[in-house]
């Protein structure tokens, strides 16, 4: 509970009430609340904890053989970190990051050993341009290679900020939409008008095996 000094006065308050807490810092009187947690519940988060640990144990019940080709996979397909750096997966890493991607995105079923097909194609170039509909952005992208419909291309999009130099991660962005894989475009609307948003995009193919993630920024009217 907290209690004032002079309480007509407000002149100092101390303790917690409502979820603030009242407090004297280096001479000046503060008001503190602590962080709310995220509301998980209403997040993506329990499908995709569900889903790693599903996989985790999935992996687990491999015939070494079948993890001998995970390893082969891993080998030859490295990945990139957040800072550009080449590294190789684990043979679980591998397991688990093509079905992630192949449940969670192409809808395909579990693959005890590695697709064996080459991606048909890769993001060359990325645009995030306005229309003349207010809080719309208009998503573009080219292809090294042929899309096929198969397969996808799936869109991330940050929050809206101020301005573009605060430059973001693909990691960072929340997932916004998945599209065919022979398709060019797409309309991403409901957007603030004039606020700045970075966008990201990769080509998934229907195993799940994804080519490295291409950004661009658009400002909507």
């Amino acid at each position: 509970m907290a209690k004032l000094l002079n309480p007509l006065g407000s002149g100092q308050a101390s303790g917690s009430i409502m979820g603030l807490t009242y407090a004297y810092w280096r001479g000046r009187g503060i008001v503190r609340r602590k962080s709310q947690p995220v509301r998980r519940l209403r997040t993506t988060q329990p499908w995709i904890r569900s889903l790693i640990g599903y996989l985790s144990r999935q992996y687990q019940l491999l015939l070494e053989a079948e993890r001998l080709l995970w390893k082969a996979y891993a080998d030859a397909h490295p990945r990139l970190d957040v800072f550009g750096n080449a590294y190789t997966m684990t043979p679980a890493q591998a397991f688990t990051a093509i079905n992630h991607v192949g449940i969670n995105i192409a809808g395909s079923i579990l693959q005890t050993t590695p697709p064996m097909a080459v991606v048909p194609a890769t993001i060359a170039t990325l645009t995030a341009e306005p229309t003349l509909v207010a809080g719309e952005l208009d998503v573009a992208w080219t292809f090294e290679g042929v899309g096929e419909a198969d397969d996808f291309v799936e869109i991330k999009l940050s929050r809206p900020i101020l301005s573009a130099s605060k430059k973001m991660l693909p990691e960072d962005l929340p997932f916004n939409a998945a599209v065919a894989g022979n398709l060019l475009t797409k309309s991403i609307t409901g957007l603030v008008s004039g606020a700045v948003y970075w966008v990201a995009a990769r080509y998934v193919d229907e195993f799940g095996q994804t080519t490295a993630w291409h950004m661009a920024y658009g400002s909507p009217l």
